[in-house]
């Protein structure tokens, strides 16, 4: 049984809402695949910038478009930005325990320092919190 907000083109606009994700996730596959983060190594500052502020946006967009449905109600300011970076976060942790776990498995160096990590994380919540402003600024309610 399909979820009534997927009828009459939820599933467009869901993808409307996270392609801009897909585009870096697949940037970053590219990017892995052909060694780049090893040969350039401070593309990884931007990718993790770029990708938190994807993931903000999106975030953001998706609890616009799940209010605008019905299925969740108004929420405070504050706790719409808390909400959006919680998922970030979560995002972005899961994110580096990936580069961890494939560090293990094929033994690149994705993780070159703990400090290194601390800075994708924090890079990747710094980029969550201008997405999500990014997305109020816009006042992307309009966007479905």
């Amino acid at each position: 049984m399909t979820p009534r907000f997927l009828r009459n083109n939820g599933y467009l606009e869901l993808i409307k809402i996270f392609l801009f994700p897909i585009i870096i996730l697949i940037i970053d596959a590219f990017l892995d695949y052909y060694n780049i983060y090893q040969k350039i190594t401070w593309i990884d500052i931007p990718m993790h910038f770029i990708g938190g502020i994807t993931i903000g946006l999106s975030f953001s967009l998706l609890l616009i478009f799940l209010q605008k449905k019905g299925y969740i109600g108004h929420m405070n300011e504050f706790v719409f930005f808390i909400f959006v970076i919680s998922l970030v976060s979560l995002i972005a942790l899961t994110w580096e325990f990936n580069e961890f776990i494939l560090d293990l498995i094929d033994l690149k160096t994705r993780q070159i320092t703990i400090e290194d990590t601390m800075a994708d994380l924090f890079l990747g919540l710094l980029g969550g919190c201008f997405g999500y402003l990014y997305s109020r600024f816009k006042n992307h309610s309009s966007f479905f």
